[in-house]
C-alpha cells in the first residue's frame, strides 16, 4: 500500500516548503512520489517553481504534483446530496425543505474532508511508492480530522429519522423504497467517513507531522494542536522547527556590541531559547521527534530546495523509506 506522510502547522511556518523539500528528497532516493496540497493559497506552485495543475503534474523523476480543489469537490457532494433530499422526502414529507438537513451537513472542514478522500483513492492505486500531503492551515485541517464521527452523528440521526418515517407510513399504506437511493448515498458516505478516520489513526501507513516556529505564538499552536490529536488517537512522529538561528561562534557574536545586524541576530537567537526548551520538553514527555532547521541565507525554494530537505529528511524519525521497507 502507499504510504503517507502528512504535514500541518499553523500559517507561514514553513509547512509548503518543508513539504515540498521532503517529497523531492525521497523522489530522488529512487521512490515514486507525489506532493499534494490543499493549502487554499496554493503555494506548491512558488515552492517548487514551476506550474501545478489539479491533476498529477511531472516535476521531476519519480517525482509528481498536484493541488487538491476540495472545495469544488466538496459543492458537488453537497449538490448531489440536494437532490436526493429532495426527491426522497418531497415524497415521503411533503413541504420538508432539504435546505435544513444540507445545511446541517455543512460542517466546518467539510472540504478538508474532501482533500483526504482524494488522498485515499491515491492510497488506494499503485501508481505512487510515497503520497506527502501538505495540509491547509491547522485549525482547518484538525476541524476536518473531527467531521467523520460529526458526519457519521449525523447519518445515524437521518436514518433514524428515515425508519420512523416508513414506520408511520405503514400504518396508513403500502411501504416504499422512496428513500434506497439517499440510504445507500449515505451510508456509502458513513463507510468513507470510517475508511478515512481508520487510516489517519494507523501509524503503520501514515505518519504526522507538526511544522512550527520557536516563538510564543508558534508553540502554543503545536502544544494545542499534540493535545487534540491524542484525544482522536492520532500520534505524531515528529515536530520541525523552522526558522532556527544558527549557534555562531563566541568571535561572531562579540560583534553584536559595534555590530547592529549581530546584535539583532542574536537577541532573536536568544529569543528562542526559551521555547525551543519547552518544545524538547512536550516532546520528549510525548516520544516525538524533535527536529530543529536552521535559517538559511536563501529561500527554500525551486533549484534550493534540495539543499533544505537534506538537513530536514536524515533527522525525521520512522522515515518513509522504513515504513516501505519494512512491508
Amino acid at each position: 500500500m502507499t504510504r503517507l506522510v502528512l504535514f500541518t502547522g499553523k500559517g507561514g511556518v514553513g509547512k509548503s516548503s518543508t513539504s515540498a523539500a521532503t517529497a523531492q528528497y525521497w523522489a530522488r532516493q529512487g521512490f515514486r512520489t507525489i506532493l499534494v496540497s490543499s493549502d487554499p493559497a496554493h503555494s506548491t506552485e512558488d515552492v517548487l517553481g514551476q506550474p501545478v495543475g489539479f491533476k498529477p503534474t511531472p516535476i521531476a523523476e519519480n517525482f509528481w504534483a498536484a493541488n487538491i480543489n476540495a472545495s469544488t469537490e466538496a459543492e458537488q457532494f453537497f449538490s448531489e446530496l440536494q437532490n436526493l433530499m429532495e426527491d426522497s422526502f418531497s415524497k415521503l414529507m411533503p413541504g420538508v425543505d432539504s435546505d435544513m438537513f444540507t445545511d446541517w451537513f455543512n460542517f466546518p472542514g467539510m472540504d478538508e474532508v474532501f482533500a483526504l478522500k482524494k488522498i485515499l483513492n491515491l492510497i488506494v492505486g499503485s501508481d505512487y511508492d510515497l503520497i506527502v500531503f501538505d495540509t491547509a492551515p491547522t485549525g482547518h485541517t484538525l476541524k476536518a480530522l473531527t467531521c467523520p464521527e460529526a458526519i457519521e452523528g449525523f447519518i445515524l440521526r437521518i436514518l433514524r429519522m428515515r425508519a420512523k418515517v416508513m414506520n408511520l407510513k405503514g400504518f396508513m399504506m403500502r411501504r416504499t423504497d422512496d428513500l434506497n437511493p439517499f440510504v445507500e448515498f449515505l451510508e456509502n458516505t458513513r463507510n468513507l467517513m470510517l475508511r478515512i478516520r481508520e487510516l489517519i489513526r494507523n501509524p503503520s501507513h501514515v505518519q504526522v507531522n507538526l511544522v512550527s516556529i520557536p516563538t510564543e505564538a508558534g508553540y502554543q499552536e503545536c502544544q494545542r494542536t499534540i493535545k487534540f490529536l491524542q484525544t482522536l488517537d492520532i500520534n505524531v512522529a515528529n515536530v520541525i522547527i523552522n526558522n532556527l538561528v544558527p549557534a555562531f561562534d563566541e568571535e561572531t557574536w562579540e560583534l553584536a556590541e559595534t555590530n547592529k545586524a549581530v546584535a539583532l541576530l542574536k537577541l532573536e537567537r536568544d529569543n528562542q531559547q526559551p521555547y525551543l526548551g519547552k518544545y524538547h520538553t512536550i516532546t520528549s514527555s510525548q516520544g516525538i521527534k524533535l527536529c530543529g532547521v536552521p535559517k538559511f541565507p536563501f529561500e527554500p525554494k525551486a533549484e534550493r530546495l534540495e539543499d533544505f530537505g537534506l538537513v530536514i529528511c536524515p533527522n525525521l524519525v520512522l522515515s518513509p523509506k522504513k515504513i516501505i521497507e519494512r512491508t
